[in-house]
């Protein structure tokens, strides 16, 4: 999604957090500017949320580079 965070905004899900009562209840203010809904979390939530996505997509990208790796390797033993 490189250079396409905006666009993104919009259409995927948004987990929000606030790291005071007072700046919960501002945030649907603040992001409702940004874009439509946004979820809220305290903060541990969002972090472990932000980390385990982002694992997840660490781990695609980490297997489709293995078996990059697996094939060439085996296409250069063949030829």
């Amino acid at each position: 999604m490189q250079g396409q965070g905006i666009e993104e905004l919009g259409r995927m899900p948004q987990l929000v957090s606030g790291t005071s009562p007072e700046r919960s209840r501002k945030r649907p203010a603040l992001f409702g500017r940004i874009a439509a809904g946004g979820d809220a979390a305290q903060p541990i939530e969002a972090e472990f949320a932000k980390l385990f996505t982002n694992a997840y997509r660490y781990i695609g990208f980490a297997i489709t580079n293995q078996f990059y790796l697996i094939a060439s390797r085996q296409a250069s033993t063949t030829t």
